[in-house]
């Protein structure tokens, strides 16, 4: 009987896999890039765009939710909101579309204000550090893990992409964020 040492061998697999895993997330975020910008291109309508991104983005990711909500300033009547406007879930979920109070204490707001990308890979571990509006945010979203990435527009307006996972946490990988 003849032994031989595969440990390179398996090495070598391990690291094709993993490269091969690599390429096709670089191919998916290429994929998903160009059909936004196909989108952008065949109708300038933000609407069409928003929309699908969102369901572009959930897609790609598997999240539960994807949404996008501009910030609402408000004025010296009303105070500031977060509306979202657009969604991407599955069927069995109930709609988060309509308007969110943007409290000045609440972590989100402060940091998508900043422009600062909000990842956050388990909830429970931030508990301790929520303010009771932010609290209430998470409560009412259903939030476990959470991604916000904040964009900012030519006339200054503040919208966020938000990407959620209800029943789970998650490391949210560089890729993604990149997204």
């Amino acid at each position: 009987t003849i032994a031989r040492d595969i440990r390179d061998r398996k090495r070598i697999e391990n690291s094709l896999r993993w490269q091969e895993e690599q390429l096709r997330k670089k191919a998916q975020k290429e994929a998903l890039l160009n059909r936004i910008t196909n989108q952008i291109r065949q109708s300038l309508d933000l609407d069409t765009v928003l929309e699908t991104a969102v369901r572009s983005v959930r897609h790609l990711l598997q999240v539960d939710r994807c949404g996008f909500l501009w910030y609402e300033p408000g004025n010296g009547e009303n105070l500031p909101v977060w509306n979202c406007v657009k969604e991407a879930k599955s069927p069995e979920m109930g709609s988060k579309l309509g308007i969110y109070p943007a409290s000045g204490d609440n972590f989100l707001t402060q940091k998508c204000l900043q422009l600062e990308v909000v990842q956050v890979d388990d909830t429970n571990q931030l508990e301790a550090e929520l303010t009771l509006s932010a609290q209430k945010m998470l409560e009412h979203w259903h939030m476990r893990a959470f991604l916000a990435v904040p964009t900012i527009t030519q006339q200054g307006e503040i919208g966020i992409i938000g990407c959620i996972q209800e029943d789970k946490p998650r490391s949210w990988q560089v890729w993604e964020t990149e997204i």
